[in-house]
């Protein structure tokens, strides 16, 4: 059909916008086969055919959400999602790691045997006796300490016996001074009744909103350790937020010590990150420095570490020169 069939009287030198009006169809859709019957045909069917027609129903719709389910799992957004909230409750967890360290170099030997393996990889023998006598007097006190503990309860019943009675006779000697400034007895027994009265409504407070101050303590706790868990440890690469490639800002980092000490933290190996909760610091032979074709130096690192394991552990950009 050429355009004189459609207008047989058109000109053409005739100047029209168009001829006719397209419309766009709707992107296709897989099409959809089925039978429509009567209620009385669906009467008629027997409970075999009903049955396998239920079935063959069920089927479809749980294919239908389990396509749906895997593609909203799939999609970016919601793995987004999902490393967040897994990031934020990681956080606790992570800080409550972080209490325990800190509880264990405190009432512990973990501090000292740090700095031992850190003075003997450093092979400085001073040091790994001075920390060595510092171990013994350490472990000396700690067992002076729960030698007490094991004689400490009759020592504590006799102390809060004396302090009670002591407590109890400063309250009537008030009492005496109350009574003789008021010319009435009756002030003697005041400053007991006002403890007593003071003990009651202690109770009655914890007993009304002990739920509501125990709830604001349990939500400080978990907040500060989010805090340390975020501030203070260091994420497991599943629950990291996913970066993209040159999404640092443009940032030329220089090689520096500090800067290879926190790219070997973000190596994510669990020997490597083991040794720096340890407090395991590099010991550096050669300090970094730029040797025409890139950065060079030379480091000495933990037992139990290779220099084949940090290579393999992420790929090595080219052009890149590196040495340890």
């Amino acid at each position: 059909m050429t355009r004189d069939d459609i207008r047989p009287d058109l000109d053409e030198t005739d100047e029209t916008p168009e001829l006719a009006t397209v419309h766009h169809l709707p992107a296709v859709r897989p099409a959809l086969e089925g039978e429509v019957i009567s209620a009385g045909e669906w009467e008629a069917m027997s409970q075999r055919h009903r049955a396998a027609a239920r079935r063959e129903i069920y089927t479809a719709d749980a294919r239908l959400v389990f396509r749906k389910s895997r593609q909203v799992a799939a999609h970016p957004r919601t793995r987004t999602g999902a490393k967040l909230v897994a990031r934020n409750l990681w956080y606790p967890v992570a800080g409550a790691g972080v209490v325990y360290r800190r509880w264990q170099d405190t009432h512990g030997s973990s501090r000292y045997e740090r700095q031992m393996r850190r003075a003997e990889i450093a092979g400085d023998q001073e040091s790994l006796r001075e920390w060595e006598a510092r171990d013994v007097a350490e472990k000396a006190r700690r067992h002076a300490r729960v030698m007490d503990w094991v004689r400490s309860p009759a020592d504590l019943i006799r102390a809060a016996g004396m302090g009670l009675g002591g407590f109890t006779g400063l309250l009537l000697v008030l009492g005496v001074v109350l009574a003789a400034g008021h010319r009435d007895l009756g002030y003697v027994l005041a400053p007991i009744i006002a403890v007593i009265g003071l003990v009651t409504f202690v109770c009655w407070f914890l007993a009304v909103y002990g739920a509501l101050l125990l709830l604001a303590a349990t939500g400080g706790a978990a907040g500060w350790l989010w805090h340390l868990g975020r501030s203070r440890s260091q994420l497991p690469a599943w629950v990291s937020a996913t970066t993209t490639p040159g999404n640092d800002g443009g940032r030329d980092v220089i090689p520096d010590e500090r800067a290879i000490t926190n790219a070997l933290r973000n190596l994510n190996m669990p020997a490597l990150n083991k040794k720096f909760r340890e407090g395991w610091t590099p010991r550096w032979i050669d300090a970094p420095v730029y040797d025409g074709k890139g950065w060079h130096a030379r480091l000495l690192l933990p037992e139990g570490v290779t220099v084949e394991m940090i290579v393999n552990a992420k790929p090595v950009p080219p052009r890149t020169s590196d040495a340890y």
